[in-house]
């Protein structure tokens, strides 16, 4: 028997034969597939990890969008209480305006007689116009101090009377009469002859006859 037979015999009579090829490619195929199967895993941890993150920021912009509407709701509201405040505050100092300015001109036009007397009260005084009673006239003609006061026609004709004490004459009151500019009582009264009653009887308004008498005696018309 030849040597190669023996060989063959030999190895057909062994009771297992070791592929050792085989081994070494079904390791590799382990190692490789735990490999994947860890790349895997490890993927999936990134995307969960980031799905977490996600949903943190998520959360952290809800609140901060919560937190910033809330500001704006206070802010709002701060804002329109001072708008309101303000419109209440605009609206109490234009009424305190108002009354001042009309206290102004009431104390003006209503002691405007007061007023001209006061600046001169030995002077010549012009009280100006009026459709009332002549208030600032009277003040001075109790005294035959000097005086002017022009009585409007209510009817906006521009017809007017204008009343004047020229000062004392002789023991007298010197007091004169015009309509529209055109004398029409010229009057020397003795001291308590010149009343209110008196005046209007040199207009022509009848006042009694102690007024009437007053007039005869102490007045020539200027017609």
């Amino acid at each position: 028997m030849d040597k190669e037979e023996k060989k063959l015999i030999t190895n057909n009579n062994s009771p297992e034969t070791f592929d050792s090829s085989s081994s070494a490619h079904h390791f590799k195929g382990s190692e490789e597939e735990k490999r994947l199967t860890d790349l895997v895993d490890e993927q999936k941890t990134t995307i969960q990890e980031k799905d977490e993150y996600i949903s943190s920021l998520e959360e952290a912009l809800e609140e901060k969008s919560i937190e910033e509407e809330t500001k704006v709701k206070k802010l709002s509201d701060n804002n329109f209480l001072k708008s309101k405040n303000h419109k209440v505050l605009y609206i109490i100092i234009t009424v305190l305006v108002l009354i001042i300015i009309g206290g102004g001109l009431f104390f003006f036009l209503g002691n405007n007689d007061v007023r001209k007397e006061t600046q001169a009260p030995k002077g010549f005084v012009d009280c100006g116009e009026t459709t009332a009673y002549p208030s600032c006239f009277l003040n001075r003609m109790n005294e035959c101090l000097p005086v002017t006061e022009k009585m409007m026609d209510t009817d906006d004709s521009g017809n007017f009377i204008e009343i004047t004490i020229l000062g004392k004459e002789n023991e007298t009151c010197h007091f004169q009469a015009k309509m529209n500019n055109i004398l029409i009582s010229d009057c020397y009264f003795p001291k308590g002859t010149l009343q209110y009653n008196t005046i209007w009887q040199t207009l022509g308004s009848y006042n009694g006859s102690s007024s009437q008498k007053a007039v005869d005696e102490n007045c020539k018309s200027g017609w």
